[in-house]
């Protein structure tokens, strides 16, 4: 039997907009980097601060914070529609708009629940994580929820639209949030300089229509109808589904790159492959033993930023989405032979790279090989990045006790972050069936151990 959920009751629900006349009304059309995730779950994320006294004071400034954060973040208070007159759907900022943010208070154990050594139910934490508001015919942008622990911490939840933002975005948000709320709501602090300019994606292969196309494709059971729908795709059943997080140290990473360098023909596969292809390779392969090699093929997907990559360059504050998703497909024989681990390191790598010779190469066509083995094979996938650090985020209770990349639970993808440390190490969170963990646990350390 699962774990019971945790003693939740929300206190109050808040609805925090920007300073008044802060922000005239907005219309933002989605581009295609947007559109690839209309669909998708939203992206979940909990961050679990230690936090002994949490007061009426602290809770007016957290509002107050938010509110001037939503001056720049306007967008995230706002709702996604898909209009008739409208080819595609646009994101809307209008003055009754705001964010949801739900106050609640729980009675259970938050050093159990902040602590990375344990494996536990996911449904304990699922009232820890705010609603989405979504319906065929709108969608809300963000819900935020703060979750007071009686004398001992706070766990800051948000839920975000994928088509409304990706993680660079959202960590610039909660970056500035935090830091509002570090400095009581005020001080003179540079906020960044948001650019909401969409003329700046350019399409030249057409990738939108493709992508269009697509979404409105008809209903089998009403051929001449479009689904025009914004509701998010179903969710895998959560029943009997346990979270751990595990933690790959610098030294460990070190000694993979040794290991697949010192394998056969290493010097030509990982000489100078780089921490994220090592740690993807490494856990894509004992995710796929522990799960139990059936298939012929094995893929695995993951996001890579365009910011910098496309030409010319988008700024690093764009406010959106601007990644693109990748497939490596292997042979399964080949993924868990002797060579597997290089191979696979090998395949991530030329895959990152060749996006240096055109970003937006076969992108239409990689979403749809990836719907299509979605459909009939399992797909290893992988959310987040080292790179977003967030661990850096402060609202003046100190670094995060843990932060967990909730979505994962039901995306049924494996999460990666840097490590609370800042040893230049990883830490992995992934959601799996109870027998299924320990068995991945069994070979992840026994793996390392191997590697000497």
């Amino acid at each position: 039997m699962g774990a019971l959920p945790p003693k939740v009751k929300v206190l109050e629900m808040f609805s925090v907009a920007p300073p008044p006349q802060s922000v005239t009304e907005v219309s933002l059309p989605l581009t295609f980097f947007d559109l690839q995730w209309l669909r998708h779950p939203p992206l979940q994320i909990l961050y679990f601060f230690r936090l002994t006294h949490f007061t009426e004071t602290l809770l007016h400034n957290i509002k107050h914070s938010l509110s001037l954060t939503l001056q720049h973040f306007y967008a995230l208070a706002g709702n996604l529609t898909w209009p008739r007159e409208s080819e595609k759907p646009v994101l809307r900022f209008i003055d009754e708009d705001s964010v949801c943010l739900t106050l609640a208070e729980c009675y259970s154990d938050f050093h159990r629940f902040s602590a990375k050594n344990y494996m536990w139910d996911v449904n304990e934490y699922q009232s820890l994580l705010p609603d989405l508001p979504t319906s065929d015919t709108l969608a809300s942008a963000m819900a935020l929820q703060v979750t007071v622990f009686p004398n001992s911490g706070v766990c800051v939840g948000i839920t975000v639209h994928q088509a409304v933002a990706d993680g660079n975005t959202i960590t610039l948000f909660m970056k500035e949030w935090a830091s509002s709320c570090r400095l009581g709501g005020g001080g003179d602090h540079p906020s960044p300089r948001l650019s909401y300019d969409r003329t700046i994606i350019k399409d030249s292969q057409g990738i939108e229509r493709l992508l269009l196309t697509r979404l409105l494709e008809s209903n089998l059971s009403e051929p001449k109808s479009q689904n025009r729908s914004l509701k998010l795709s179903e969710n895998r059943d959560l029943f009997n589904i346990v979270q751990a997080t595990f933690v790959l140290s610098s030294s460990d990473v070190e000694r993979l790159r040794k290991w697949v360098v010192s394998g056969p023909d290493g010097d030509k596969y990982a000489k100078h492959t780089t921490r994220y292809a090592l740690a993807c390779a490494y856990v894509w392969i004992c995710l796929v033993k522990a799960e139990g090699a059936s298939r012929r093929k094995a893929h695995f997907v993951f996001s890579a930023g365009c910011r910098t990559r496309l030409d010319p360059p988008v700024p690093m504050t764009y406010f959106g989405n601007c990644i693109r998703a990748n497939l490596v497909t292997m042979d399964m024989s080949q993924l868990l032979g002797e060579d597997g681990m290089a191979v696979a390191v090998e395949a991530i790598d030329k895959t990152v790279k060749q996006l240096d010779n055109g970003v937006l190469r076969d992108l239409a066509e990689t979403d749809s090989a990836i719907t299509a083995a979605a459909r009939s094979e399992r797909l290893v996938s992988v959310s987040w990045s080292p790179k977003l650090s967030v661990y850096d985020i402060d609202f003046g209770w100190g670094k995060p006790r843990k932060v967990e990349i909730a979505s994962v639970w039901k995306s049924g993808a494996f999460s990666m972050v840097e490590s609370r440390d800042g040893d230049g190490g990883v830490e992995v969170g992934l959601a799996l069936g109870r027998k299924q963990m320990h068995v991945f646990a069994s070979l992840f350390v026994s793996g390392l151990e191997a590697t000497g």
